[in-house]
Formats: structure tokens, C-alpha cells, sequence
């Protein structure tokens, strides 16, 4: 926030065209010929160059124009791909008319405008104020604002001055994940538990019964059965496993898309919604492992095993460093441009059929890693923007073996070529492929807010 109200224009630069260098030689010119000739006609005609010498003249721009701008942005710490309101007002604070005034604000060169101008053209008295309101969409980070783009002119156009106007108020926008607060109210969050295996051991809730063996805990003996039978017999109870959640993020460079020039792209968009769910789960004390798949080209240097996972398991202040850093590598991709490779991928890319005759030996390898690392009793939730069948593969993967599984989805196919279209059919079909196959899917559009997404997500997994 700056408070600063200087009035001059800094770095002004003013031209001016020398209107008699035209206006002179043609009136003495008509003047000439009109009394050479006699003709009244052509002394009249030179009324026309005088004017517009006179006009160049009058209407020139003060010497020192004062200009004052105020820039309001309206969302003090905005999620990423939220739309924030911009306005900048500017006030002719001296005493003279400015006839024809143009400003344009400084947008950050990351930030999308996607609606209204960032920009004004009208003329200015005394005292007077215009206000322009637009929108960018935020990306995660700070990004300062330039000073305002401005350009005055004289009626003629003979004078023109440039410059930037020092401006008050908000000068930069930043974008944050931080959780400040429980992302949904009134959703029960998954905490640190346990659940029942299909198999004997320490519990509480009945499995089986098998013969009694003299090493048994007496506690375990069936009386009743003893007293019907006259047999010995020991209760077993269902074994009971503690409860992981583990976050899969899809960190793939065909993820590198974006509905329009300037929006946060899918890969992007799911590292902000897996630290907003890890950031939730962590709060609630639930144990909770993070892990990125396909994410060579994303994820730092370092984090990335033998199997092509980074996988972070600790829920210690290392372990919580390096998972707070795959986030930002996920949100941060290279020279933040989409991938050409993902953008034909996303177009092309045909949907399989899925079903469970499959082996598991036939899935792709990075599904195999995450099948082999997760524990007995886990729950998965996928983030992905499902532009290829690599999450459909995984989703059936899990659901054969029984994973309670919940995929988070941004959808950044919402464009309106006939290619987005195309993709938005194909993702479309991927969604129903997941559901099919048993798992829980919730489509998340960035252009309205996460928490819903968020909230779905944790009741389907608590």
C-alpha cells in the first residue's frame, strides 16, 4: 500500500509538431494566388490554415500537467485462479482542462486480464475523476504493479506528452495457500484412526472362531460354545490397521494446460488443491503422505526415487518442508507457459475402455510404484486435471484392490475452440470411467471457489 499523491508525471516526454511549419506557407500561399488572380474565393480559402494555426495554438496541453492515481485492488490475499477486482482512479489536479487524456495501468505481465480494460481515454476538467474497474485472475506469489501509462494530447494533436503518474494505494497482489482457518465448516475431517482388515488379529470386532490352542488368552475362550458342544474353541477379532491418507498429485507436463492465455494451468491448479486438502488433513491430525507421479519435469531435484514417485511420508518439520516444496514446484512450472506437448496430447488422445479383467502386471509403471508403496490401510485422494487416461488407469487400479478412492479434478478444458471442446467431451468420459469403476469423483471449475471441492473430498474419505 503506498500513500504517495505526487501530482507531476515522472519521466514526461513532451513532442510537439510546429503547426505553422504547415499552416503559415499555406495561408501566404492562398493569400498570394488570391490577390494575384483576384480571386475572393482563394483569399477566403486561406481563412482555413489560420484557423488551424490558431486552433494548434489555444488548444495546447499546460506546460506542467496534474495528474493524481489511486489503485484499488479489492482481495487483500486471493487464492490462486480466484478473480480479483482491479480499479484505478485519475484526477485532473491542476487548473486547466486536460482535452484528451489516456491512461493505461501497469498490470503485472503474469496476470490475465479477464474482464473489463485496464485502461481510459476521456477528457478531463478541473478536479474531475475517471475510474476504469477490471479483473485479473491470480497466480500464486507476489506481483507489483507498474505506475500508470499516461498520454495527454492537444485537441490538433500538434503536443503530446508522456509519462507515468506516481499512484496511490494497493500497488501489488498476492496470491496465498496459506489456511488460516478449517477450509469448509461443517464437514467432519478424516483424523488419525484406525480401520478393520479382512484378516484375524488384535481388535475388538468379531472374525471368526477356530479351534483352541493351549497358548490362547483365556478371554478369548467361546463359553457358550464349550457349554452347547463341549468343544474348545477361541474368538478371533477382524485386525485393525492405522489409517493413512495419501494425496496423489498428477505432476504431469500434459497437465501443463490452460482454458485460456494467462489462466493457471492444470498441473498448477492441482498442487494448490493437494496443499489446501494436505493443509486441511493436517489439521485435523490425520496422518496423511504425499506423493507426485509423473512429476520429472516439476518436482525439485532430489525428491523423485529409483520408481519415479516423489513420496513424502514424514509428518515431521522435514517432512512437512519437503511436501510444502513439491507444492510450490507443482504451482511454479517452467517459464509458466503451457506444455505444446500436453496441449496436442489433451486434443488427441483417445479414451480406452477400463475394466477389470486386466493384470496388474499390464499397468503403466508409475501406477504399479504407487500401488506397491501404499499401506494396507490407506485412502486415496487424486488430484488431477485428467487430460490423458493415466488417472483412469490408476483409479481402477486402486478400486481393484479396494482403496477408498476420491478424485479432485480442476477442469481446464472450458474453453471454446473446437479442440477444448473436444477434450472437455474426452475428460467427460474419463469422469464416468472413474465412477464406473467405483470411485468418488468431484469436478472442481477454478473460476468459482475450491472449498466446495475441498469439502466434497473430505466427507467422501471421512
Amino acid at each position: 500500500m503506498s500513500d504517495r499523491t505526487t501530482a507531476e508525471l515522472a519521466d514526461s516526454v513532451r513532442r510537439r509538431v510546429r503547426p505553422w511549419t504547415i499552416g503559415v506557407p499555406m495561408t501566404l500561399a492562398l493569400v498570394l494566388l488570391g490577390v494575384v488572380y483576384a480571386n475572393e474565393t482563394l483569399l477566403a480559402a486561406a481563412a482555413v490554415p489560420l484557423a488551424y494555426l490558431a486552433y494548434g495554438t489555444i488548444s495546447e496541453p499546460p506546460e506542467s500537467p496534474s495528474v493524481t492515481a489511486r489503485r484499488t485492488v479489492d482481495a487483500a490475499a486471493p487464492a490462486p485462479g480466484e478473480s480479483v477486482s482491479v480499479t484505478l482512479s485519475v484526477t485532473n489536479a491542476g487548473d486547466r482542462t486536460l482535452t484528451d487524456l489516456r491512461v493505461v495501468d501497469g498490470v503485472p505481465e503474469p496476470l490475465a486480464v479477464t474482464d473489463g480494460r485496464p485502461r481510459l481515454a476521456r477528457s478531463l476538467g478541473p478536479g474531475e475523476t475517471a475510474t476504469t474497474t477490471y479483473a485479473v485472475e491470480s497466480k500464486r506469489g507476489t506481483f507489483d504493479f507498474e505506475d500508470p501509462a499516461v498520454r495527454i494530447r492537444s485537441l490538433s494533436g500538434s503536443t503530446t506528452i508522456t509519462g507515468r503518474v506516481p499512484v496511490a494505494g494497493d500497488r501489488e497482489l498476492t496470491a496465498t495457500t496459506a489456511v488460516r482457518e478449517p477450509p469448509v465448516r461443517g464437514v467432519p475431517l478424516p483424523r488419525a484412526g484406525r480401520r478393520s482388515a479382512d484378516e484375524a488379529g488384535p481388535g475388538r470386532e468379531f472374525y471368526a472362531p477356530r479351534p483352541y490352542r493351549p497358548t490362547d488368552p483365556i478371554r478369548q475362550v467361546d463359553w457358550r460354545h464349550l457349554a452347547k458342544t463341549g468343544k474348545l474353541v477361541t474368538v478371533q477379532y477382524r485386525r485393525e490397521q492405522a489409517t493413512r491418507t495419501v494425496l496423489v498429485v498428477d505432476g504431469s507436463r500434459k497437465g501443463r494446460v490452460a482454458p485460456r492465455p494467462g489462466a493457471s494451468m492444470g498441473t498448477a491448479l492441482c498442487g494448490y488443491a493437494a496443499e489446501r486438502l494436505y493443509e486441511a488433513l493436517r489439521g485435523a491430525d490425520a496422518v496423511t503422505t504425499v506423493a507426485v507421479a509423473r512429476g520429472e519435469t516439476t518436482v525439485p531435484d532430489g525428491l523423485v526415487g529409483p520408481d519415479g514417485l516423489a513420496w513424502v511420508d514424514s509428518t515431521d518439520r522435514r517432512g512437512r518442508a519437503a511436501a510444502e516444496g513439491m507444492f510450490r514446484a507443482l504451482q511454479r512450472t517452467p517459464d509458466d507457459r503451457p506444455d505444446p506437448e500436453g496441449t496436442s496430447e489433451t486434443a488427441g488422445t483417445a479414451t480406452r475402455d477400463f475394466d477389470r479383467t486386466r493384470a496388474e502386471a499390464d499397468y503403466d509403471p508409475e501406477v504399479r510404484a504407487v500401488l506397491d508403496r501404499l499401506p494396507a490401510a490407506a485412502q486415496v485422494i487424486v488430484c488431477t486435471p485428467l487430460v490423458d487416461d493415466w488417472p483412469v488407469e490408476l483409479a481402477e487400479a486402486l478400486c481393484r484392490r479396494e482403496y477408498p478412492t476420491v478424485v479432485v479434478s480442476p477442469d481446464v478444458t472450458t474453453g471454446s475452440t473446437a479442440g477444448q471442446r473436444l477434450a472437455a467431451v474426452r475428460r467427460s468420459l474419463r469422469a464416468d470411467a472413474i465412477e464406473r469403476e467405483g470411485g468418488a469423483m468431484i469436478d472442481w471449475t477454478p473460476d468459482g471457489p475450491i472449498d466446495g471441492a475441498i469439502g466434497a473430498a473430505l466427507a467422501d474419505i471421512s
